[in-house]
């Protein structure tokens, strides 16, 4: 996997942490690699059990992060950066993006704090936190 691809990757995971709705991210996720579903898989599992969902959380949260999932997918796919890296996004259309995934994710956090109690809630801005300092830290050994 091309370090681009896997930063594409980790910031569609990171919500795993409104246009598209949870049949198109079940339909864009049939589209990934075995790879990328692993990792999505993993991320989600992890998630799970450092949170420690209730069986009636995890109902309400998973439609959650599979919406975010999708938005954030088409939202790349709408500036024409494709999963497999081949192109390389300029200066500009990063800061846009970068807005525009701000946008999606303080919108998830919205929706998953009605899901979580404070406890989880703080845990899940830390993972949160984490995904991102991985994506800065790819990007950064990228451009090396």
């Amino acid at each position: 996997m091309t370090a681009f691809k896997g930063v594409l990757v980790a910031m569609v995971a990171v919500a795993a942490m409104g246009a598209a709705g949870p049949v198109a991210a079940q339909a864009r996720e049939r589209q990934l690699t075995e790879e990328q579903r692993a990792q999505i898989e993993a991320r989600l599992a992890e998630v799970r059990k450092r949170l420690d969902l209730s069986a009636e959380q995890e109902a309400k949260l998973e439609p959650i992060l599979r919406d975010s999932f999708a938005k954030r997918l088409a939202l790349l796919d709408s500036y024409g950066l494709s999963r497999d890296g081949a192109e390389r996004p300029s200066l500009r259309q990063m800061q846009a993006l970068g807005g525009e995934m701000a946008d999606i994710r303080e919108a998830t956090e919205k929706q998953v704090a009605t899901v979580l109690d404070q406890r989880q809630m703080a845990e899940f801005r830390k993972i949160q936190d984490e995904m991102r300092e991985q994506i800065r830290a790819r990007i950064r050994e990228r451009k090396r």
